[in-house]
């Protein structure tokens, strides 16, 4: 009898980790040195000490969020392979670019992030898993930041989703399916 391996949840994990608090402060430059972001007291590189520990965390609930739900709705795991994880994370990248630096109003950006999610949706991962792996970190990082801008931490120069940029979402649609994919290839 052929028994599956073992998935590999704590190496993803410690990855998942260690890419989230380097990563993660590096795009979120990306957001503070475009205005599009700003802390309120600001420390080394407009950034704080609590950065890397927040995208730390948020790397690792998203990924191991999308092995749990996949787990819970018995979908194998299966490797994506490196072509689509390398894919989807430029594309991730890429909503960071233009979420930053893209010279356009905040419906319009949104507008282009959401069709854009979408269709790295389509083209790299339309399952169950992704899907929902979107729209609970769509929702998560929305209750974050919010809950950031409300304690006067973090501010974003567009607000029109209640002190949260219209993009915010999508731009984490696209955070899902990127991380999704690492900690699919991880475990």
């Amino acid at each position: 009898m052929h028994r599956m391996p073992t998935p590999r949840w704590g190496r993803a994990a410690l990855v998942l980790l260690l890419v989230g608090g380097t990563v993660g402060p590096l795009l979120d430059g990306l957001h503070t040195f475009s205005g599009a972001t700003w802390y309120a007291a600001p420390q080394l590189l407009r950034s704080v000490w609590w950065c890397p520990p927040l995208f730390a965390g948020a790397a690792l609930a998203i990924g191991l969020g999308r092995l749990v739900t996949e787990k819970l709705l018995g979908v194998p795991l299966e490797d994506p392979g490196a072509l689509k994880a390398s894919l989807s994370m430029i594309s991730f990248v890429a909503g960071y670019v233009l979420s930053g630096f893209l010279p356009a109003s905040e419906e319009a950006k949104a507008a282009i992030l959401l069709f854009w999610a979408g269709l790295v949706f389509v083209r790299l991962d339309p399952s169950r898993g992704a899907a929902l792996g979107a729209l609970g970190a769509g929702a998560g990082g929305w209750v974050v930041e919010h809950t950031l801008v409300g304690q006067g931490l973090f501010f974003h120069r567009e607000t029109l989703l209640d002190g949260i940029p219209l993009w915010l979402p999508p731009l984490y649609f696209l955070a899902a399916l990127a991380i999704g994919h690492l900690a699919r290839l991880l475990a």
